[in-house]
C-alpha cells in the first residue's frame, strides 16, 4: 500500500479522528501527521508505521 498525504485525511475523515488521535494510535507526534499530510514528509519508519495501522483497519 502507498501512504500519501491525501490517503491520510481520507482514513482520517471516514474515521472521524483528529491529527491528534491518528498520531496517538501511531505512536509519533500531531506534527509528524500534519508533516505527513501536507507535504508527504516523513520517515519510512514513520511511513510504514502509518500504513501498518491505515491497512489493519481498511481490510
Amino acid at each position: 500500500m502507498v501512504i500519501d498525504g491525501q490517503r491520510i485525511v481520507m482514513y482520517r475523515a471516514m474515521n472521524k479522528i483528529t491529527q491528534a488521535e491518528l498520531a496517538n494510535k501511531v505512536g509519533v507526534s500531531p506534527l509528524t501527521i500534519h508533516r505527513a499530510e501536507k507535504e508527504n514528509r516523513c520517515s519510512k519508519t514513520t511511513k510504514a508505521l502509518i500504513e501498518e495501522i491505515i491497512g489493519k483497519e481498511t481490510e
